[in-house]
């Protein structure tokens, strides 16, 4: 059931849309299937088309608190709002991002959508008959056209880094950069977030782009899907678990983790991506 409250926030619900004017208080009627009421009025900048907009998200159905941004990921989460599609019979956006298209930085509203028959059939049993689905919405941060751009240039530079970096790692050059814990991993803070610290349990948005210290081979890559992955602290890797309780929400930093603490002597099996005794590098960015 999360899922498919969590898919409808971040768009996958396709309703036809057509707004009325915003105003503080007010509903403002999305369609057919949904309205959107606006409590507090926050500040410029409005979100726009082509931002990520972080936002704090409580989904209700009837008196049930389905998820909570806060509750199940430890803060906002982000959604990235695509470029206006002007093409003659362009599919609308998705309903929640059009409502969010109504809000600016700061604002706090409820959002009410209506379910038709077949979504109501995905509604577990637990939660009774219910017709339609509340999410209580906040904006806490945009970034604009120009900071998504940077973002986009940034990923398109993570592998370059990552390949220095172990370059350097295996020259010597990382020197006092480089830090080593009493199990063997290795890691280099590049930017300390300002953010609380990591701690087990934690589920944490990172983005990441793994690769095999002997080769530079990358194994896996969020960058390349365009969006970080949910991780859970003590789910992961014990390398990986050990990396990620070192640093504060925010970081940037290079794990070097020997295979012991890695994926040891097998490796991910047959066919695998990481054979046996394989060093691993992590380069992450912990939001």
């Amino acid at each position: 059931m999360r899922n498919f409250i969590f898919a409808a926030l971040v768009g996958t619900l396709f309703i036809a849309l057509s707004a009325c004017q915003k105003g503080a208080g007010k509903g403002i009627k999305i369609g057919e299937m949904g309205s959107l009421v606006i409590h507090t009025t926050g500040k410029s900048p409005k979100v726009d088309y082509y931002n990520m907009v972080s936002l704090n998200v409580d989904t209700r159905i009837g008196d049930s608190l389905v998820s909570s941004t806060t509750r199940d990921y430890g803060g906002p989460r982000e959604m990235f709002i695509p470029e206006k599609d002007t093409t003659k019979g362009a599919p609308p956006l998705p309903s929640m991002m059009e409502a969010i298209l109504m809000m600016s930085l700061g604002d706090s509203a409820t959002f009410t959508e209506m379910l038709d028959s077949a979504q109501m059939k995905q509604v577990e049993t637990s939660f009774g008959k219910h017709d339609h689905v509340t999410y209580t919405i906040k904006v806490e941060k945009i970034v604009d056209r120009a900071g998504v751009e940077a973002r986009q240039k940034e990923m398109e530079a993570i592998p370059a880094m990552v390949q220095q970096t172990i370059d350097d790692y295996k020259a010597g050059k990382l020197k006092d950069k480089l830090q080593k814990t009493e199990t063997g991993l290795e890691y280099v803070i590049h930017e300390k977030g300002t953010g609380a610290q990591i701690k087990m349990g934690d589920v944490i948005p990172t983005n990441y782009h793994g690769a095999l210290l002997a080769d530079g081979k990358v194994f896996d890559s969020s960058y390349r899907r365009g969006q970080p992955a949910d991780f859970q602290v003590g789910g992961m890797i014990p390398g990986f678990n050990e990396g990620m309780m070192l640093l504060t929400k925010g970081s940037k930093a290079t794990l070097f983790i020997p295979w012991k603490l890695a994926y040891g002597e097998k490796g991910t099996g047959e066919g695998g991506p990481i054979g046996p005794k394989q060093d691993l590098v992590f380069y992450l960015h912990v939001e």
